[in-house]
């Protein structure tokens, strides 16, 4: 029976063999879309395909991200944790809703009451994996009326 300096070795050895065969997954964000918004934030949609090019499956642990309007004022931030399994060797569509409380309640108004259109951008990461993980970021950048 091994003592527990020989398992904790063993299961090293074992992460480190599995971390050279693990490929990285893919993150292709799709869209992101206000859907709701109240006095405490926003309510903002993430659509990403993510791609898993192991032959086991994967779990997308969480989705986090900040939206920054006209390139200089920050909406909000937020994470979610996930529920969603990444088949082998497939695409899995994912998709989230996260609650961004407000950061600059003034800097949106004026930039509201300024243009008509506003660009933003969103700066995502995806967290997939079980025991181990690994973060990918994504961007997404669009405009939104007014």
């Amino acid at each position: 029976m091994r003592g527990p300096r020989g398992r904790i070795a063993a299961s090293a050895l074992g992460a480190l063999a599995l971390g050279c065969a693990v490929q990285r997954p893919s993150v292709l964000p799709q869209a992101v879309r206000i859907e709701g918004v109240d006095l405490a934030g926003v309510v903002v949609r993430t659509d990403l395909d993510v791609y898993n090019p192991n032959g086991f499956p994967l779990n997308v642990a969480a989705v986090s991200g900040s939206l920054t309007l006209a390139e200089q004022v920050p909406l909000g931030s937020a994470a979610v944790p996930t529920a969603s399994r990444l088949p082998a060797r497939s695409w899995q569509h994912v998709a989230t809703n996260l609650h961004l409380p407000w950061l600059n309640l003034p800097g949106v108004l004026a930039l509201a009451s300024t243009r008509r259109v506003v660009a933003y951008t969103f700066d995502g990461n995806a967290t997939i994996g079980g025991r181990l993980r690994v973060t990918i970021p994504f961007q997404i950048r669009g405009e939104v009326a007014a």
